[in-house]
């Protein structure tokens, strides 16, 4: 029989009289995988914030080998062995990766002495668990696995007994997760213990050991690996079906709203696609990043170095965000602190910052049209709360709402959305796929994805991207992962 390792013992949260956990309890045994999922909002930041000393509960108590534990800040779980990797990766943007996964280690101040050492120390650590990642890079040039990985590894640096994963796997690809089991099973192997919390069941099925399921603010079930059931649990999660069958639309020819011929930028080569009005084109690749170079071309931030982009029939030059957007392509972007403001500054702030022009008069703002325009969308995307509500309190799935809110405050002709499904749950992506339903007569979508799901799978049709050039598409009902295999192995035939 394993050794417990930590222990919760009634567990209790609230935060403006709102029951967030109610009586949480349970143990953590050496060298296990522990999996707590519920949907968004239930919770599950809260608790794996407990763990990590970043919140203070109510009342309960923590206990590592049968000793209380007092965490008033994360420094103390530190000094107790445990880590914790957050939903956002945060890095000083002005370091090298080196330089952050370094920082706040004193035993290894000396390492700033040599910049050499320093890089050779980073390289050693990242190459340890297989991951792929420059020293020398700044943050701003790294994908979000590439995030993620510089964050787990600073935490694996450490060599903590219990570590704790908010939301990790949500936007990786199939492979970017076998890594992660791999590093998994390494850790665990070396006696550490890890908590992972996802909304997403079938991530945490696919990683765990053991699940406990988050409803209400309260602790409603433990299912051990022998009873791992994807319907069953989801029933746990939901209390009911989540499953909606998506409004039918009518048929005929619809006129090309976008367009790219022949497009290199960054990693990418040649690349051509067009999408209709009122379409949802699926874009994904197994390996590489260029789905998100795509992205990134298209809103301004990577030069185009030659092909042409086109919107209702006209050629656009795409050299900066502000191109983008006059030109009508709003950009849902993977990071999502590059589309919201301070965590300090209110919901209503970040929904309408990037229209200030229409509720505008004379260069003064109207807040009377603000407050209009704002809950507008709140009450279109289905944003909850007050609109004065510091975004910073906010979780994963109400930011990535504000987020799209935001997008379509500009009525884009063309909506590019990088990896919706990241901080999305089962539920939040059927409201989201409502959403695209109801803005599609608007104007065409595109959807990049690593990870095919229920959103991924309500594309009407899907390019796929190997080797930074399209081999092929995938007509709707058809996606899967043989499929997009076989269209990649077979060079598009």
């Amino acid at each position: 029989m394993k050794k417990e390792l930590l222990r919760a013992s009634h567990l209790t949260l609230s935060r403006n009289a709102d029951r967030i956990l109610s009586g949480i309890s349970f143990c953590l045994y050496e060298g296990e995988i522990l999996g707590i999922t519920g949907i968004n909002g239930v919770g599950k930041t809260m608790l794996a914030q407990i763990l990590a000393g970043v919140t203070t509960p109510d009342s309960g108590r923590l206990f590592l080998d049968n000793a209380e534990l007092d965490l008033q800040s994360p420094r103390d779980a530190i000094r107790s062995k445990i880590g914790y990797v957050a939903e956002t990766p945060q890095f000083l943007a002005n370091m090298t990766v080196a330089e952050n996964l370094i920082i706040g280690m004193d035993k290894e101040a000396r390492l700033y002495r040599s910049r050499r050492a320093l890089n050779e120390n980073a390289r050693r650590i990242l190459s340890r668990y297989r991951f792929n990642v420059n020293p020398k890079a700044m943050p701003d040039s790294l994908s979000y696995f590439q995030l993620k990985a510089v964050q787990i590894a600073r935490q694996l640096a450490a060599r903590p007994r219990v570590l704790v994963f908010d939301g990790l796997a949500d936007s990786f690809s199939d492979n970017e997760l076998e890594d992660l089991l791999t590093i998994f099973a390494q850790m665990t192997a070396e006696g550490t213990a890890i908590i992972y919390t996802s909304h997403n069941y079938e991530d945490v099925i696919r990683l765990a050991d053991r699940i406990l399921v988050l409803r209400s603010s309260c602790l409603i079930a433990e299912v051990p690996k022998e009873r791992f059931n994807r319907d069953s649990i989801k029933c746990l999660m939901y209390g009911e079906e989540t499953h909606t069958k998506p409004p039918e639309r009518a048929g005929g020819e619809r006129s090309e709203v976008f367009r790219v011929s022949g497009l290199s930028a960054g990693s990418l080569d040649s690349l051509s696609f067009s999408v209709r009005l009122g379409e949802i084109l699926g874009i994904t690749e197994l390996s590489g990043n260029g789905r998100s170079v795509l992205a990134e071309c298209l809103c301004g931030d990577i030069p185009i170095r030659s092909g042409n982009v086109y919107i209702d029939g006209v050629a656009r030059r795409i050299e900066s965000p502000r191109d983008a957007i006059n030109s009508g392509i709003g950009l849902y972007y993977e990071k999502r602190n590059k589309m919201l403001l301070n965590d300090r500054d209110p919901v209503f702030m970040n929904i309408s910052a990037g229209v200030l022009e229409r509720i505008s008069a004379a260069g003064v703002l109207s807040r009377a049209k603000e407050e209009v325009l704002t809950r507008e969308y709140c009450a279109r995307f289905g944003i909850r709360g007050d609109l004065r509500q510091k975004i910073g309190s906010l979780n994963g799935s109400a930011l990535a709402k504000i987020a799209l809110a935001r997008c379509m405050t500009g009525n884009p002709r063309i909506l590019i959305l990088n990896e919706p499904n990241r901080e999305l749950d089962g539920r939040s992506i059927v409201t989201l796929r409502n959403i695209l339903e109801e803005i599609r007569h608007t104007c065409g979508i595109i959807i990049i994805f690593s990870k095919i799901d229920a959103l991924s799978k309500h594309c009407d049709r899907t390019l796929v991207i190997h080797k930074n050039k399209s081999v092929g598409e995938i007509g709707k009902g058809m996606l899967s992962y043989e499929e997009i295999l076989r269209v990649i192995e077979g060079g598009g035939k």
